[in-house]
């Protein structure tokens, strides 16, 4: 383990003990329970690795779960429930995971979402200690695959946000954002702003619209998920600027089984930005086919859909497609930039059919080459 990184988990190694400590005492509740899931995973990011996650949810979660997700998508029976059952509107869980590659990359941490005063407030978080080599190509749309550079960066994340209802689909409120980065790069990487690595503190606002049927695999319903956040050295961050990012998903039964899924998302930032928070395209989720961040710029902006369609017993299949790009900004996105397409298809098998939850081996196309991708969970 390279010297900084061993500083880093020194520096902040209290957060996970404290995480730690926190769930024994959570668990020690009777109405907590902890589901622990692991599988393999192979991208062309990563490798080979593994996934280690255990979720803690209250003890109701798995009967409300098993109760709306054990049929079909698009069925009559979907979202129904039998006559006595008692559960909460809304699921609060803390989810904690470990992943490792083959290509010496690791991550750690925990993602807590709750739900307190008889669902008035939502509570969020999301704290990662990670060292995630990765590949560099430049700024902008042009950017040339052959011109890469590799990089190594070790950083903790710490994001927070409380929100409130204004219905039963909708939380707003404020959020934070930390980040504290050490970066070893090539002279491309090291020139740029942040390039080091450093500290950002932001605080902003933020909104959640949700819903959808299924966490994990909806069959109907909208998820909108956005917030901007701003950065200043006032309060702590190495740098002045500011991000905004929007993501909508819908997704619309289509027969017994089928379903369409689509989403749009934007990202912009402004300021004195640092290299670790450009907008990026490209990896495992949007824009399938393309490394993760191939493109990088101010703004990026790409849209795609997919039709999920069951085969036979509990394998089903996909098809996607997909477009976007990024630009110096967004007036400039849409005056010239000629948008990535990606395309291609995938398998799925159902790991877990009260949840929906499944397994999907994807293969995307691009002007590039292809990608293979096998995970847990839709895209999206």
């Amino acid at each position: 383990m390279p010297s900084f990184m061993k500083n880093l988990c020194q520096r902040f190694l209290t957060f996970p003990l404290l995480i730690g400590c926190w769930a024994v005492n959570m668990l020690s509740a009777e109405s907590w329970t902890l589901i622990p899931a692991g599988a393999p995973f192979y991208t062309p990011d990563t490798g080979i690795g593994l996934g280690v996650y255990a979720i803690m949810c209250p003890g109701l979660v798995d009967v409300e779960e098993s109760v709306l997700d054990r049929s079909e998508p698009g069925s009559p029976n979907q979202g129904t429930e039998p006559p006595g059952a008692s559960k909460p509107r809304k699921q609060s869980e803390v989810v904690f995971f470990f992943s490792g590659t083959q290509n010496l990359q690791f991550s750690v941490g925990a993602q807590p979402e709750w739900y307190v005063n008889e669902d008035q407030y939502r509570i969020g978080g999301y704290m990662e200690l990670s060292h995630y080599p990765g590949e560099w190509w430049g700024l902008g749309s042009g950017s040339l695959k052959g011109n890469v550079e590799t990089y190594e960066p070790s950083t903790l994340v710490w994001k927070g946000s409380i929100y409130r209802t204004f219905h039963s689909s909708l939380y707003v409120g404020p959020r934070f954002s930390f980040r504290y980065s050490e970066i070893e790069g090539g002279p491309l990487v090291t020139a740029m702003r942040g390039g080091a690595g450093g500290r950002a503190l932001g605080v902003g606002f933020g909104g959640v619209w949700d819903s959808r049927d299924s966490s994990f695999n909806p069959a109907k319903g909208v998820l909108a998920d956005g917030f901007f956040e701003l950065y200043r050295t006032g309060w702590g961050s190495d740098w002045n600027y500011g991000v905004f990012q929007l993501d909508i998903r819908g997704y619309v039964s289509m027969g017994k089984t089928g379903v369409l899924a689509l989403q749009g998302k934007i990202q912009t930032a402004w300021g004195d930005v640092p290299f670790l928070s450009y907008p990026s395209l490209g990896g495992s989720v949007l824009m399938r086919g393309y490394p993760m961040g191939r493109f990088q710029d101010l703004t990026s902006l790409a849209v795609q859909g997919e039709y999920r369609f069951l085969l036979i017993g509990n394998v089903g299949g996909v098809v996607f497609l997909g477009a976007g790009d990024v630009a110096p900004s967004l007036p400039g996105y849409f005056s010239g930039s000629t948008p990535k397409i990606v395309g291609g298809f995938g398998i799925r098998f159902q790991i877990d059919p009260q949840r929906r939850i499944n397994a999907r081996l994807d293969v995307g196309f691009t002007a590039e080459g292809m990608g293979v991708y096998v995970l847990v969970k839709e895209a999206f």
